[in-house]
């Protein structure tokens, strides 16, 4: 009976999230640039038996409302989707790290090559949160992120949680304290700023498009920490740009964490079979 090695891509792992990140590029602008003359003048929901449901349409006055809730519920939804999908596809990269260089026979499953105790710490993955699968990974094969990273996923957890659990109220224990009493979540962003050559002076990319420069100056791309604040019982929203930025911050992680997969996938492994 034939072998064959498991050879994968940890770049493939992150497709899922891919989809979702392109959901919030996509449906967010739907949703930002939908205006209140855009709104449907026909108002019912079609069925396949001819028995059709009708609302009645909505007052002039309730349609601003309408819109809003509508952008409100998009925007939480698709950062919602990101996070899910960034910790469902963790699973499938922490699985790949188990099985790289393992042989199999040709008429068995890759999951067939794992010990019992590879398939036993896969399941204990799979039920980790977010948060928790980064630091198994670290752990296990040593795959490391950046402090901001770590921080911006700890808080994005408690955001998931929230939309998923409580209808986005905010709980004392949620995200970290800030110096105000309210409760503080980040995630990372990547910000453009020019540099004066002469003055020193920097200044924001916004406070200098369409202006004419008075020295020469140097510009720069930085990644952050964003943060933003909410009181206790506050209901989380965002806005485009934040779910944008949300979106990226995981993609940051990701890209860090297929580099960091590759370099262990080239290290030597010893022959195994199941």
């Amino acid at each position: 009976m034939s072998e064959k090695t498991i050879l994968l891509s940890p770049k493939k792992c992150f497709s899922s999230f891919d989809q979702s990140f392109n959901r919030v590029k996509y449906f967010s602008c739907i949703a930002e640039n939908t205006q209140l003359t855009h709104l449907p003048t026909e108002w019912m929901i079609k069925t396949d038996t001819g028995l059709n449901y009708g609302m009645q349409p909505p007052e002039e006055k309730q349609q601003s409302y309408i819109l809003a809730g509508y952008q409100h519920f998009m925007q939480c939804y698709l950062v919602r989707d990101c996070i899910e999908s960034f910790a469902l596809c963790l699973d499938e990269f922490f699985l790949l790290l188990l099985l790289n260089g393992k042989r199999i026979h040709s008429s068995q499953r890759p999951l067939d090559a794992l010990s019992p105790d590879e398939a036993k710490n896969l399941k204990n993955f799979n039920k980790a949160s977010v948060a928790g699968k980064i630091e198994k990974l670290q752990s296990t094969f040593g795959i490391t992120l950046e402090e901001n990273d770590k921080n911006s996923i700890n808080s994005l957890r408690d955001i998931r949680n929230r939309l998923a659990h409580n209808n986005g109220i905010v709980r004392e224990t949620d995200g970290s304290p800030s110096e105000n009493g309210k409760r503080q979540f980040m995630w990372t962003t990547i910000t453009v700023f020019g540099t004066g050559e002469t003055t020193g002076e920097r200044q924001n990319l916004k406070k200098i498009i369409g202006k004419t420069l008075t020295e020469d100056t140097n510009f720069f791309m930085e990644v952050k920490p964003q943060k933003k604040e909410f009181t206790v019982g506050e209901q989380l929203s965002f806005s485009a740009q934040e779910s944008y930025e949300i979106a990226r911050s995981l993609e940051k992680a990701a890209l860090a964490l297929i580099k960091s997969a590759e370099q262990v996938m080239e290290k030597p492994q010893a022959a195994s079979s199941p």
